[in-house]
């Protein structure tokens, strides 16, 4: 009786007896092409038979925002009677944003039944724009779903694809979703908290690291998959999944071929299954536990071990429990070996807790059975010449005899007071199926405190089958202070289901270390019954050694969290095999990490002993010794390219302190290469190949221009090459005219643009850079523009910042334009123009935008003028006139140039109480070609102090143009002292070159700062100046 297999999509189907099933294909990206039919079964017992149909396409492009409330749906039919299930179809979503909280489905349909196929689940592609997306308001609440259709027969339907743009929306707190996520480029996942609910059958990419700030849940009837990745929760994981009956996933939790579990907090199975596997030659699988390790009533919890060459251990996996790990009644936990080279799993806790109806199951989990008449393992049985029966596996003791054949039963091995292997399997019989049992598991636990035994630790070998030889007993080797309980501990053989095969000898279990043995439960290691009986195992129980102090130590300093023995002093047990892990990398913030480099051991006379260059440390305890961490940093490095373009070469990633690196960009067709935005220099800014030195966190981005001219608008608050905030897309080439009418822009690169409108109640904010805009440069409404100056070293004078305006910058009424220097070095902004307009109302406004305060009691203020201080109130600071004195505090020097001044104000001292100062005036530095029109203000005043601080110097004002037109106001004068008995600053500097001298000299006020005494005014200065031919070079 045929049964259909299941369609293929996203997914495979699932097979049905004597039916294949349907297989992958279609794309991840862009989806367009229908699910396959299951195909039909040939019962005459059920009716119909039919397979179901794939789900069809949907293809659905927004310009702008999508809104989804409703349903999406592509799912696969369902089969009848025998018939297999069709597969989920495709949905293809582009648009700009997603919002709203419907639901998308692209599921394949259920086998008609069980022993049909189900079908694969579909294609599910949703792009938008990730900048956009990022920044809305609220985040989408959309479930997604490309779950596979219910059974098959051997082989699984497998869920179908789920595609984004980026990480941001999902997985993401409130979105739900099933499938296997495909995002191209998309390695690690950061997230604050992940709940997996309401039959989410849930897969993370290959390799991934998905890392879970807070907390994890997974429940009602849903699960995570993970393949040779990383899964890092922060909080607690609580998995309480019920069964998922005919589904793909059989747990709630599949980690497979090398995935790494780390949880901060507490890890809680409430029910369901949990698996992590270990890869195959994986020599350091680590599972750790911040906290306690709980097991509830229904939970089992499966660890396969990866393999090992037993060059150092034969130990792969590393079970690490902070705190307690308990097994309720009804929850089971399973160390599973390698079958074929014994890797197994040590178990390291603080207390462990058996409760009765639940415990530790390794029976038949060591080494497998060869279908070639030998068992695995050091004690592998062999099968007998005469009737081909097969002979027990040996470990604490022999095999029993595979018809009455001494040959055929399997060695003794292993430490009978530290076993460190698991049993060894019996040989198969000759006739098909008779295969021989597996040897029983290690269980190898160190606790700090009391192992409480209620339940059971079961490492039996496993029965054989038909002629198979039984296995024999593993290993339990508890390791620690206390033990309790009445419960069972057993590493008996397995036994034989025929009597002249050979039964499993007894394994090895060793109780160790203990200051108080008070388990009165039943220990056996006996041999298998039925057949030839093999020889019973050993039983040891120890008293402890010396309890020691070891130190954990970092060098050069701690990084991660070392598990079971923290950083410090640690208590040990002399004479025991310590074995400690640390995860790498760690401590990942702001763009760095720290690697570790291994492993050194020293004896408690500094003498080294023992090293390592893995995140595992094993050595032997003794009194003083010091196990070193040894860590290097390591700097991000995030390259993107922005439209119109891509990355030839792209280095993202992680670079160790001191490398260098590469990034090379691209444009396309009808575009030019226009800068590097990000952590470059300007000189390495337009190159299209730049290498960068990794001695920070850096981010670059490539940008591209359209040859022909583009008018760019500006949208939104945000960074100045946020190619989604400009309509076009892009970061603004040499030839666009630029827009900003709304919010706020800030950029942190040099770059050149044609011309620039600052309107309405937009800021835009230009840090350490040099700007040129070739034509006009226009605020209008109420904009401001702030341009912030960085260190200068002198090499361009005393500028950090530059604006170069090859037409006219015009202020009109109710705009501001704030140039600020650099508050510790000085370093001012340089301004080149056309010709410069300030209309009424609008103001040019350096005030307390120069030196600033160092902060603290009694210390001086910053510049070379800077107030003094030590005194019961701080001095006023100085510059073109002396900051006035303080009650015990000096004012500031006179400095500067008084025909061209080109530094700020200085700061007024602290008092003894360290009450804040003011600020120095800035320095507003204008050099045009044509004329500068004053009607409104130009502003340069110290700051006033704080009670017993002084008051700032005035700043200065260097303005040279052909002519000054207008009537306005230019001021310079120093801060008031926050006390009458501090220290007023000094006023400031104005010099003005022009052709002829202007009025406006008659308007500008460079005066004094009232407080204490000794303070003076500031100069005014005017030169005729014969214009010439200004050239700007850039």
């Amino acid at each position: 009786m045929q049964r259909g297999g299941g369609g293929g999509n996203g997914g495979n189907g699932g097979n049905g007896t004597d039916a294949a099933q349907g297989d992958v294909f279609g794309s991840n990206t862009v989806p367009d092409t229908p699910g396959s039919s299951g195909g039909s079964g040939s019962s005459p017992s059920l009716s119909n038979n039919y397979g179901g149909k794939g789900g069809g396409v949907i293809r659905l492009e927004v310009a702008e925002a999508l809104l989804l409330d409703g349903v999406l749906t592509a799912n696969g039919g369902n089969g009848a009677g025998g018939g297999g299930g069709g597969a989920g179809g495709s949905i293809y979503i582009k648009c700009a944003t997603i919002a709203g909280s419907g639901k998308i489905r692209a599921n394949g349909g259920a086998a008609g039944t069980t022993d049909a196929g189900g079908g694969g689940g579909g294609r599910i592609a949703v792009h938008y724009n990730a900048v956009a997306q990022a920044n809305l308001p609220w985040q989408p609440n959309i479930s997604f779903a490309a779950n596979p259709g219910r059974y098959y027969k051997s082989i699984k339907p497998r869920p179908g694809t789920l595609y984004f743009s980026d990480a941001h929306i999902y997985p993401h707190t409130g979105v739900s979703g099933s499938g296997r996520l495909v995002n191209q480029g998309v390695t690690e996942y950061q997230l604050t908290s992940l709940a997996v609910t309401n039959g989410s059958l849930f897969a993370f990419p290959v390799g991934t690291a998905v890392t879970i700030t807070d907390n994890l849940t997974v429940s009602g009837n849903s699960a995570i998959e993970l393949d040779n990745g990383a899964l890092t929760v922060g909080g607690d994981a609580r998995f309480s999944s019920g069964p998922l009956t005919g589904y793909s996933f059989e747990s709630v939790l599949n980690l497979h071929t090398g995935a790494i579990l780390s949880v901060g907090g507490t890890l809680t199975a409430g029910s369901g299954v949990l698996q992590v596997r270990g890869e195959p030659g994986d020599s350091g699988l680590t599972l750790s536990v911040g906290n306690n390790l709980q097991l509830e009533s229904g939970a089992s919890f499966y660890i396969y071990c990866g393999a090992t060459n037993a060059l150092v251990t034969p130990l792969t996996t590393y079970l690490s429990v902070r705190g307690d790990m308990s097994v309720a009644s009804g929850a089971w936990f399973y160390p599973v070996s390698d079958g074929v080279s014994g890797g197994s799993a040590l178990m390291q806790l603080r207390n462990l807790t058996l409760e009765a109806g639940g415990g530790i199951n390794a029976v038949g989990t060591g080494f497998t059975a060869e279908t070639v008449g030998i068992g695995r393992g050091f004690g592998g049985a062999k099968r007998s010449t005469d009737f081909h029966r097969g002979g027990g596996g040996g470990h604490g003791g022999k095999g029993g005899r595979g018809y009455t054949q001494e040959a055929t039963r399997g060695a003794t091995y292993g430490i009978h007071e530290a076993p460190v292997w698991p049993g060894s399997a019996g040989a198969t019989g000759v006739s098909a199926g008779n295969y021989g049992g597996g040897g029983g598991g290690l269980v190898k636990i160190e606790a700090t405190g009391t192992v409480t035994i209620n339940g059971s630790i079961l490492a039996n070998g496993g029965n054989g089958n038909g002629g198979g030889g039984g296995g024999s007993g593993g290993a339990v080797h508890i390791s620690c202070k206390h033990t309790a309980g009445n419960g069972t501990i057993t590493a008996n053989g397995g036994a034989c289901t025929v009597s002249n095969a050979g039964a499993g000898g007894g394994g090895i279990i060793a109780l160790t270390d203990w200051t108080t043995d008070a388990f009165s439960g039943t220990i056996t290691a006996l041999p298998g019954t039925v057949g030839d009986a093999g020889d019973a195992g050993f039983v040891s129980r120890l008293v402890s050694h010396e309890l020691v102090a070891i130190t954990v130590a970092g060098d050069p300093v701690p990084h991660g969290a070392p598990l079971p023995y923290a950083y410090g002093e640690n208590g040990v047990w002399s004479g025991s095999v310590l074995t400690n892990t640390v995860i790498s990398p760690a401590d990942e913030a702001a763009g760095q990490r720290f690697v570790c480099l291994g492993w050194s051991v020293y004896d408690a006379d500094q003498k080294l002993i023992a090293t390592g260059d893995t995140t595992q440390a094993v050595f032997t305890a003794a009194a003083g010794m010091i196990q070193v961490w040894h860590w290097t940093n390591m700097w991000q490095l995030a390259v993107s390219s922005g439209p119109n373009g891509a990355l030839t070469v792209d280095p993202s990633g992680w670079f160790t302190n001191g490398l260098s690196t590469t990034a090379v960009a691209s444009p396309d067709a009808g575009y030019s290469f226009n800068q590097w935005s990000g952590d470059v220099t300007p000189q390495q800014a337009t190159a299209t190949s730049v290498t960068v030195l990794m001695d920070r966190p850096r981010r670059l981005q490539a940008n591209f221009a359209s040859h022909t001219p583009e008018a760019k608008v500006w949208a939104g608050s945000g960074a100045w090459d946020e190619a989604g905030r400009w309509s076009p897309p892009g970061m603004p080439g040499p030839h666009d005219t630029v827009m900003v009418g709304s919010g706020t822009a800030l950029l942190t690169d040099s770059t050149t643009f044609a011309a620039l409108a600052i309107t309405g109640t937009a800021a835009v904010v230009f840090s350490n850079v040099t700007v040129c805009c070739d034509g006009n440069l226009l605020l209008t409404n109420s904009a401001t523009l702030t341009i912030r100056s960085g260190e200068t070293n002198g090499s361009d004078g005393p500028f950090g910042a530059r604006l170069e305006v090859g037409g006219m910058m015009r202020l009109s009424s109710g705009t501001k334009f704030r140039p600020e220097s650099h508050p510790v070095n000085g370093g001012s902004v340089a301004v080149s123009v056309g010709r410069l307009e300030v209309a009424v109302g609008a103001v040019v406004d350096a005030d307390g935008a120069g030196y600033g305060n160092r902060g603290g009691n009694s210390v001086a203020g910053y510049g070379l003028g800077g107030g003094g201080a030590g005194g019961y109130r701080g001095g006023g600071g100085g510059y073109g006139g002396r900051g006035g004195n303080g009650t015990g505090s000096i004012g500031g020097a006179v400095y500067g140039s008084e025909s061209a001044p080109d530094a700020p104000g200085s700061a007024g001292g602290t008092h003894d109480r360290g009450d804040r100062p003011g600020a120095g005036g800035g320095l507003i530095h204008v050099e045009a070609i044509g004329s500068i029109t004053l009607n409104g203000s130009l502003k340069a005043a110290g700051g006033s102090g704080n009670g017993g601080g002084g008051g700032g110097s005035g700043g200065g004002i260097f303005l040279r143009c052909t002519k000054f037109i207008g009537n306005g106001t230019i001021t310079a004068n120093g801060g008031n002292a926050g006390e009458s008995d501090g220290g007023g600053g000094g006023g400031g500097r104005v010099a003005l070159w022009s052709q002829t001298r202007p009025t406006l000299l008659d308007s500008v006020t460079v005066t004094k700062g009232v407080g204490g005494t000794g303070a003076a005014d500031g100069t005014i200065y005017w030169r005729a100046y014969k214009a010439g031919l200004m050239v700007i070079i850039r």
